[in-house]
């Protein structure tokens, strides 16, 4: 019900198209199911293919961008393989290398690679895949959702270029859509979205993960993409709001979702580390609307903090020590040539953003080192930030320390 149903019947018969079904072509605005082209709203789509005995559903979005098909036995083709299938026909008639962005199929890459050119995965969105193709002289690019650029027309997705070239593959080859699909790499993709709290640092947790999996061939030019030998996982925050988008890339769905599940299994231990003062309820959601698993990390109640496991410790006679750092003080490296303080009595964990102070909890394990002196420990930190920050003074406008011994009420809680 938009521009599309003016110029896609015109085209197909321009193209020799002797039946033409058309549905919702009216430009009237009015959508009857969410225009977004996923399969998910193509249902109607494909019982008409099926009812028709047609050889092949189009679909567009409202400004006739992205296109996705509907193979002749009604199942999807899948919108990141539109590109593909594009891309391999372009490559048969004209030698050259591609563009899509990070989160797009791997199988673009395989069949350029097969064709002995050069792939380039770029940030995503319109304007950086244009930029990557000019870069690398790029005969065909896109998106995964679907979106065809065909530099020799013009640099812009275009769901009508889409149309005309897959037609003339599928002519070409003689094939039917579904034997042509079977042709390409089959990959899995799985699409979630992690909800956060507005005081989690998205960037350093995104930094954590890079850091973890930093013996991998990791991408950072948007978000972090972690690239495993079959497969991938593509981390992304969102500029207006506090998500985290994570795509994840194998070539079995059970692959696909244990890599992704993988991830947000890390997340959600950083995130504990990073929030062990208030410990974040996790929870996940069937997918949303627009086809996302959707996780939720969720503040707790009052009854679940007094539970979490870091307050059992005080319940068995373990201390804490917390100690609040201004920004711009790498306060765990200080610490490292501390002698009283070594890995079984130093927690260098359970950071967590204040406003710009960071929280850390010094581990002591014994009633006897909570009986030490508060000018005895004051002394021992003060000398060992010393040695890492000289002179003090230039410290001390950035930096504050505070700490206080935590000990156990009388009812035995925190």
């Amino acid at each position: 019900n938009s521009t599309g149903g003016i110029f896609l019947p015109p085209l197909l018969r321009q193209f020799g198209v002797s039946k033409i079904v058309q549905l919702y072509c009216e430009p009237s605005g009015d959508f009857p199911h969410n225009p977004e082209p996923l399969p998910e709203h193509l249902l109607y789509l494909a019982t008409a293919v099926l009812k028709n005995k047609a050889h092949l559903g189009i679909a567009v979005d409202p400004d006739v961008d992205r296109l996705a098909l509907v193979c002749e036995d009604g199942e999807m083709f899948g919108e990141e393989y539109t590109l593909v299938a594009i891309a391999d026909y372009v490559l048969q008639h004209n030698k050259g290398n591609t563009v899509s962005n990070l989160s797009s199929t791997r199988a673009l890459r395989d069949i350029t690679k097969k064709a002995k050119k050069k792939y380039t995965a770029s940030p995503v969105g319109e304007v950086h895949v244009v930029n990557a193709m000019k870069d690398t002289d790029a005969v065909i690019g896109g998106e995964g959702n679907g979106g065809i650029i065909y530099p020799e027309l013009h640099y812009g997705r275009d769901a009508l270029v889409g149309v005309a070239l897959f037609l003339s593959h599928l002519a070409k080859s003689g094939m039917n859509c579904s034997v042509l699909r079977s042709t390409y790499p089959h990959y899995h993709i799985s699409k979630n979205r992690i909800e956060l709290t507005p005081e989690i640092n998205v960037d350093e947790l995104l930094e954590l993960i890079a850091e973890k999996y930093s013996e991998e061939n990791l991408n950072t030019i948007d978000g972090v993409k972690i690239d495993f030998e079959k497969g991938w996982v593509h981390l992304r925050k969102s500029n207006t709001e506090p998500i985290i988008r994570i795509y994840a890339e194998s070539e079995s769905e059970t692959t696909a979702e244990n890599l992704a599940n993988k991830i947000i299994a890390d997340i959600k231990e950083i995130i504990k580390c990073l929030c062990r003062c208030h410990v974040m309820r996790f929870r996940t959601d069937t997918a949303d609307s627009a086809g996302y698993n959707r996780h939720v990390f969720c503040k707790p109640s009052h009854t679940e903090l007094l539970e979490s496991p870091q307050f059992r410790y005080l319940k068995i006679g373990v201390r804490y020590i917390p100690i609040i750092i201004k920004e711009y003080f790498d306060f765990p490296v200080a610490f490292k040539s501390c002698n009283w303080i070594n890995n079984n009595f130093f927690h260098p964990i359970f950071p967590f953003n204040i406003e710009s102070a960071r929280l850390y909890l010094l581990k002591l394990p014994t009633q006897s080192g909570i009986a030490s002196s508060t000018a005895s420990i004051l002394s021992t930190i003060s000398s060992s930030v010393s040695s890492v920050v000289s002179p003090m003074s230039r410290l001390a406008p950035r930096a504050a320390i505070i700490f206080a011994p935590w000990s156990r009420t009388p009812s035995g809680g925190p």
